[in-house]
């Protein structure tokens, strides 16, 4: 995660602002700083070296990069992809915040060294998440996604409809669990389910020709070729003596239009 230029620049100038410092003498502070340099922390355009964060900051470099702790796990919780949950659930942030200052603060210094914190942050983090997020998608599944899979699963395949509904639930809820999706991206998850359900519809195709045992036939034996091929095709799949014109082949063939179907 790279720090926000324009909130860092914000943060060097309260400091010098507070020591009542022109920047010509800032400079000189920490290190003979040239003034262009300073100016382009300032405008946003870098950020001093890390040597330079210390002189600046005096003890932690981190609250110039990130603010405060709190600060820090907001831009971390939407550096991760949770801007949508940070919006919806602004007070988050704090929340974790607080559990680590309860849990941790003996443990760790929380005023620098941010980063060491991320495993922890993500871990608390979840723990609303996960709340939340399964009732956001409880909601698109019941509204959205199981109308579909019912649409999709109703028309004709070659596995049931009961089946091809459990089959299609289960491949959504393995691309759920593997983090495919996060708060905020309905329409992502409805163009993910839409494209599972083309390519189990075409996978399950009934590729069937025949509507009865009737049609079957009737459809095989429509000339004395026809009939002739399948009765050869047959004798070599079931390993029996092929005969032409045998008294099948022409039973089959002079009863052609009593097997269609009415």
């Amino acid at each position: 995660m790279k720090p926000n230029l324009s909130l860092t620049s914000e943060r060097i100038r309260k400091i010098i602002e507070s020591k009542g410092l022109t920047l010509e003498r800032f400079g000189d502070l920490i290190g003979d700083t040239p003034i262009s340099s300073v100016n382009n922390w300032l405008r946003g355009v870098s950020l001093p070296n890390k040597n330079r964060l210390l002189t600046i900051a005096n003890t932690s470099a981190d609250w110039i990069k990130w603010g405060t702790l709190e600060e820090y796990i907001a831009s971390y919780l939407i550096d991760s992809g949770y801007e949508l949950y940070i919006k919806d659930f602004p007070e988050i942030p704090h929340k974790v915040f607080n559990d680590i200052q309860e849990r941790y603060s003996d443990t760790f210094s929380l005023d620098k060294d941010y980063e060491l914190l991320n495993p922890i942050i993500k871990n608390i983090f979840s723990k609303y998440y996960s709340k939340d997020f399964e009732i956001y998608l409880n909601e698109i599944l019941a509204n959205d996604i199981n109308p579909l899979i019912e649409e999709y699963a109703s028309q004709k395949h070659s596995i049931s409809k009961e089946l091809f509904f459990k089959r299609a639930n289960s491949r959504l809820q393995d691309k759920i669990r593997n983090g495919d999706f996060k708060y905020g991206e309905k329409e992502i998850l409805i163009d993910s389910s839409k494209q599972l359900l083309n390519e189990m519809d075409l996978a399950y195709q009934d590729i069937s020709q025949y509507s009865s045992v009737e049609d079957f036939f009737y459809k095989i034996t429509k000339n004395q070729f026809e009939t002739e091929k399948f009765i050869s095709d047959l004798s070599k799949k079931y390993n029996f003596p092929y005969e032409k014109n045998s008294i099948i082949a022409k039973f089959l063939t002079n009863n052609h239009d009593k097997f269609k179907s009415n």
